[in-house]
């Protein structure tokens, strides 16, 4: 198998949902002339900064939000695969800080609350705070599922490697 059958990165900046669906509709034909598996999944990052590249106003901006996250169900429905949206919390967070996010939280809650699926969040503080070598824990608060519970999982962070694991040790919260 080609290693572009495993993982493939697009950095071009200002990519738009159009050009983003038509890359993503290429790769996929290309793993299916070579008889590779089926894209699996599209991460999309971030949210914000999908196209148009020239300044809008805000409710336009907001509405172009809207119209990507649309465009990007449809891709994820015409090819099967999950596609990942990775967008940011509004500044107001700062302020409550040590307190997990909730949905209100985001950049745009309304496009989450109108059209996400799933909606994880990182709990930032929910881990130890000791710099580099840091061992603690994290929380993803699972905001929003339309089919199951939300809830807190706690997972074990260390910042050496920024990676996260499982704490089968540790209960998961099913209370927001």
């Amino acid at each position: 198998n080609p290693i572009w059958s495993q993982l493939t990165i697009e950095g071009s900046a200002n990519v738009t949902v159009v050009q983003m669906r038509d890359r993503v509709r290429q790769l996929s034909e290309m793993q299916a002339r070579h008889g590779d598996s089926h894209l699996s999944l599209v991460v999309a990052q971030p949210l914000r900064l999908m196209g148009p590249a020239t300044p809008v106003a805000e409710q336009l901006r907001r509405r172009q939000l809207a119209t990507n996250v649309i465009e990007l169900k449809r891709l994820a429905r015409d090819l099967r695969v999950t596609v990942l949206l990775v967008g940011g919390l509004d500044h107001g967070f700062d302020e409550r800080r040590g307190h997990p996010p909730v949905l209100s939280d985001l950049e745009v809650p309304e496009i989450a609350e109108s059209y996400a699926d799933h909606v994880l969040l990182l709990h930032p503080d929910a881990r130890s705070e000791g710099g580099p070598g840091d061992h603690g824990i994290a929380e993803i608060v699972v905001a929003k599922t339309r089919h199951g519970v939300t809830g807190k999982v706690r997972l074990s962070w260390d910042g050496d490697c920024s990676s996260f694991s499982s704490m089968p040790d540790l209960p998961a919260s099913t209370n927001i």
